[in-house]
């Protein structure tokens, strides 16, 4: 995988003199460190995690061929959402009416309303628990829905699911592999200095953060960590993280506050 070096190469400025470090996979990466940028925080980006769209040999083309049958549909992840999008335009020049759609957060929902005219998202929080509090569950006992999906993961949404009384099915689209760095890369992309905060906004970016840069955990150890959920703040302190800001989630505005209460 490529290497992404500094976005910003500009003494550490920012809220509260910091400079932070963005984990997030380079496509996910741009509309962030844009908006930080723009606020004044200094970014580095070291993706994490690497999104790898999975063949067609191993993606369930009859699920998508019979999109119709399934009453809601739901997309975990911008990756999801447009990988997704990509098949069922192949085959549904239409999309049904029938079919209520779901997005984790609204990074997501956005993709999808690129095709899809009405989609419900959580309006606080975006995460999977956030998304099973919608009422609109309630009408769907008994109902068949699709989860879009990356391999792996929680699998608490479906088995919520599933006591909800719905029937569920899921359709993984993408797999995640940990991106190789060598040291020099990583003594390039530092070479002004280690930054003063990171971000990690998922429990395995965080887990392949700790491999990547292991030869730093010391000084992993002495910066902020902001997470975007108590989960990430539980995994990171018991990676030996002591100074964890759990942010509201992983958007910009969450991102801006959570520099704002640690500066």
């Amino acid at each position: 995988m490529p290497f992404t070096g500094p976005m910003n190469n500009s003494t550490h400025s920012s809220i509260g003199g910091h400079c932070l470090l963005v984990t997030r996979p380079a496509s996910q990466a741009a509309r962030l460190t844009q908006l930080l940028e723009q606020k004044g925080v200094a970014t580095l980006q070291l993706p994490t995690l690497e999104i790898k769209p999975l063949p067609a040999s191993e993606i369930d083309n009859h699920k998508i061929l019979n999109l119709d049958q399934y009453d809601a549909v739901i997309a975990i992840s911008t990756h999801a959402a447009s990988i997704a999008l990509e098949w069922i335009d192949r085959y549904w020049p239409q999309l049904p009416y029938s079919i209520q759609w779901f997005a984790v957060g609204a990074a997501t929902a956005a993709v999808l309303s690129q095709s899809v005219e009405a989609v419900q998202v959580p309006t606080e929080g975006s995460n999977t628990e956030a998304l099973l509090a919608l009422p609109a569950w309630e009408r769907l006992s008994g109902k068949k829905v699709l989860i879009l999906k990356g391999r792996g993961g929680r699998p608490l949404l479906e088995e919520q699911l599933i006591q909800k009384g719905c029937r569920v099915e899921t359709l993984d689209l993408y797999c995640r592999a940990m991106p190789a760095y060598s040291n020099i890369e990583l003594a390039t992309l530092f070479k002004d200095g280690f930054p003063d905060s990171i971000l990690a906004t998922s429990i395995e970016s965080l887990d392949n953060l700790y491999e990547i840069l292991h030869d730093y955990r010391p000084q992993m150890a002495s910066i902020w960590l902001i997470t975007a959920s108590d989960r990430i703040t539980k995994a990171a302190r018991a990676k030996g993280f002591s100074k964890v800001h759990t942010a509201s989630g992983a958007s910009g505005q969450a991102v801006i506050q959570a520099l704002n209460v640690i500066a």
